[in-house]
């Protein structure tokens, strides 16, 4: 559990939230005798990811995410209420245009996404980067004069992962590619099918089974089965859910992009929700003496 849930947190940006506010709850859910030790374990997880993530990211010149990553909301927000022509203070102008020029936000501010905004050549990572608590304070204020665009940009970026009637799969070529750039490097691998059939194929998918790769319906799915173990009182089947509606929290609050795959874990868990959410696991005996009508009167002759 312990190289599991330390691999959960390593391998997604968002994972360490997920993970620790699931092991927390969960140390609430178990008995007595094990909570000690849960909660021993989610120290540990806790204490080698800072590790791993500090020093050793540090000695091993690993570079972190960018912060513009985890703001692709506010970034939005921003964005859309420059290009609409909001109220927006002097002050405030003057610093926004320090990470990227005011023109450039308005005419790079795309409903669907931020990558527009965050991968423009003249987008000042580093100046963001040094000025975080300034541009949140930057952030709060824009919104406060405009708090109807920040809504409507709110649901422009997050929709996708919420709503039934959206898809974000798709197909792409081999190789590397720079978005802001549109430059791309092959890799060199010869693939047995094109990209044109692989799009047919997904598209035919899509078509037949459209609930199945949608975010909003799997997300429902998830929230449906974690409420039916809820009124059913299966506890274990609950705190399942938990860790995925955290990581569905997180991209409500800040996606950076809609593409599925930043939610393939629910793809994947269908059926352990579907399992969890209307199957009684409760744990059985051995010998079931109520079952066992032969065995209860062996034992009342022996008597």
């Amino acid at each position: 559990m312990l190289l599991i849930a330390l691999a959960c947190c390593l391998l997604r940006s968002n994972g360490f939230i997920a993970v620790i506010a699931t092991m927390a709850i969960f140390v609430f859910a178990v008995s007595r005798d094990f909570r000690k030790y849960l909660g021993g374990l989610t120290v540990c997880v806790a204490l080698l990811y800072c590790v791993i993530t500090g020093p050793i990211y540090s000695f091993a010149n690993v570079v972190p995410a960018h912060f513009s990553e985890a703001i692709g909301v506010p970034l939005q927000q921003i964005g859309k209420a420059i290009h609409d022509g909001g109220d927006i203070s002097e002050e405030d102008q003057v610093f926004l245009a320090q990470i990227l020029p005011l023109e450039s936000w308005g005419s790079l501010y795309d409903s669907s996404s931020p990558n527009y905004i965050k991968f423009a050549p003249d987008f000042n990572d580093e100046f963001l980067e040094s000025n975080k608590a300034s541009f949140v304070c930057a952030w709060v204020r824009v919104g406060i004069n405009n708090p109807g665009t920040y809504v409507k940009a709110w649901i422009d970026q997050t929709k996708d992962y919420w709503s039934l009637k959206s898809h974000t799969w798709y197909v792409v070529g081999s190789g590397l590619g720079d978005f802001a750039t549109q430059d791309s490097v092959d890799s060199g691998f010869s693939w047995p099918v094109s990209e044109a059939f692989l799009n047919d194929a997904l598209n035919l998918a899509v078509l037949a089974f459209p609930h199945l790769y949608s975010i909003g319906s799997l997300a429902w799915l998830m929230v449906l089965c974690f409420f039916i173990a809820v009124i059913k009182k299966r506890c274990s089947g609950a705190i399942f859910c938990i860790p995925f509606i955290i990581l569905w929290a997180t991209f409500l609050l800040a996606a950076p992009a809609s593409d599925f795959r930043y939610m393939f874990a629910l793809h994947l868990a269908i059926p352990l929700f579907l399992l969890f959410g209307f199957c009684d696991l409760k744990p059985r005996n051995s010998v079931d003496l109520h079952a066992d009508k032969d065995l209860k009167i062996r034992l009342s002759l022996n008597e």
